[in-house]
């Protein structure tokens, strides 16, 4: 009986950690996506301002924004690289920064 107790306590511990690297495997795979590619932002803005504002007012707006929100993405994918092992509190693993990624279109 107390093989069994023992048994079942190591299983839910092993499902248990597992469960917490594939959250911290999924922070660094996130933090790898968005420290190579924060710079995609520029791209990402000029389109969002030009369709906002026109393209005259698009571009130039939209390089300012892109280049601002490229360094905080960049900033935030090497943050999560270093602390990928840890949580983020109480969210657990949930991304700082949202969109997830820098290829999901706002």
């Amino acid at each position: 009986m107390k093989a069994k107790i023992v048994v079942s306590a190591f299983f839910l511990l092993f499902l248990s950690a597992q469960a917490a690297w594939a959250d911290a495997g999924t922070k660094f795979a996130r933090g790898l996506s968005n420290t190579a590619f924060g710079w995609f932002e520029i791209v990402n803005e000029i389109g969002n301002e030009s369709d906002r504002h026109g393209p005259i007012i698009g571009f130039p707006s939209g390089m300012i924004r892109g280049a601002v929100f490229g360094i905080g993405r960049t900033l935030v994918g090497v943050y999560e690289i270093i602390t990928f092992p840890f949580p983020n509190g109480k969210k657990e693993y949930a991304p700082l920064v949202l969109p997830e990624s820098v290829f999901d279109r706002r």
